[in-house]
């Protein structure tokens, strides 16, 4: 896959000092990818977090991949046991944590009126009459 050159739109800048500029690409940093860097932290599993997210193992390394790739740094160390996280991994992790609660916050200030997800799931209406037998 072609990477595509860091725009200044996409870029946040964590350095001030002209010469020391760190560019982040903030599209790398979906919430997807920060649930699964907090879940592998979790779970110390790319097998378990995938399952949790409902997605392939294959798009979860490569999530993993992309966001140590924006970061210049591993996030994980990789072995037979599964996933350790790196020291820039657990602050990272920290930082993704918060990151998680403040949208949780925010979902309940700006939609306080939403119903749960499950009020949402129509479940089909089936009527057996009474006098029907099991077979």
């Amino acid at each position: 896959m072609d990477e595509q050159p860091v725009q200044e739109s996409d870029a946040v800048f964590i350095s001030t000092s002209d010469a020391n500029r760190y560019c982040i690409n903030l599209a790398r940093f979906d919430l997807v990818s920060v649930r699964l860097a907090v879940l592998c932290a979790d779970m110390g599993s790319l097998s378990a977090a995938v399952k949790r997210l409902h997605c392939s193992l294959s798009t979860g390394s490569y999530r993993l991949s992309m966001l140590e790739d924006a970061l210049g740094t591993q996030l994980f160390m990789r072995d037979h046991r599964g996933l350790h996280l790196t020291d820039t991994g657990s602050l990272l992790v920290h930082h993704c944590r918060a990151i998680l609660v403040h949208v949780e916050l925010m979902s309940q200030h700006v939609a306080p009126d939403l119903r749960p997800v499950e009020d949402l799931v129509r479940r089909p209406k089936v009527e057996v009459p009474l006098d029907m037998k099991l077979q």
